[in-house]
């Protein structure tokens, strides 16, 4: 019988790791700006920089898709998820900078190449993900729309089934008049046929 496999343990395990997980340099086309670069970052950094790029493609309110804010956001979550990067709130600005300097570049150069190739997987699966909920949400709002009308045909039908298209026409002409009617002469109409009736 086959001996069992002996586990390596956690203190062992976390010998493999590399204790040097930031780097330190100047950035490119400077003198003194000094960045920090992590070569991999931690859980809950990965699932931010996910979130970010998706909210950035993803409209979930108004169910819409913008797919040119895929690489842009990539690029700005690689420098300030993996480095000290900060970005403007003015979006204009932090696409200038994001394309004019070489600072992403420099950046992904350095980082757990693995890694950002699983984020960017990730990525790609919720964006789908949104795609596929948002497409079912429509669909199931057009079913809503088609039953609204076929139940207002429905109704139609039962009240108007037996009316030809002349006593149809008189019809809609008297509720195109009813517009012009004042409350009075409604009330007058209703009580004149109820003594009518009489």
């Amino acid at each position: 019988m086959a001996k069992d496999i002996e586990r390596v343990s956690i203190n062992k395990f976390e010998q493999a790791l590399n204790t040097e997980n930031i780097i330190t340099e100047t950035l490119v086309d400077t003198e003194d700006v000094t960045i920090q670069i992590k070569k991999t970052i931690t859980l809950p950094e990965m699932m931010l920089f996910v979130q970010e790029v998706v909210e950035a493609c993803i409209d979930g309110e108004n169910g819409e898709y913008i797919p040119e804010a895929y690489d842009f956001a990539v690029r700005s979550a690689v420098l300030t998820r993996y480095a000290n990067f900060a970005m403007p709130a003015n979006l204009d600005k932090q696409y200038w900078l994001v394309y004019n300097t070489r600072a992403f570049q420099q950046v992904i150069n350095h980082i757990n190449e693995y890694q950002f190739n699983d984020i960017i997987r990730a990525i790609d699966r919720k964006i789908k993900y949104m795609l596929d909920v948002m497409s079912s949400a429509a669909v199931s709002k057009i079913h809503e729309v088609i039953d609204k009308f076929n139940d207002i045909a429905e109704t139609g039908e039962k009240v108007f089934g037996g009316a030809s298209a002349d006593e149809m026409a008189n019809f809609v002409n008297g509720v195109a008049k009813l517009k012009d009617m004042k409350e009075e002469d409604i009330a007058k109409v209703i009580l004149d046929s109820k003594a009518g009736e009489k």
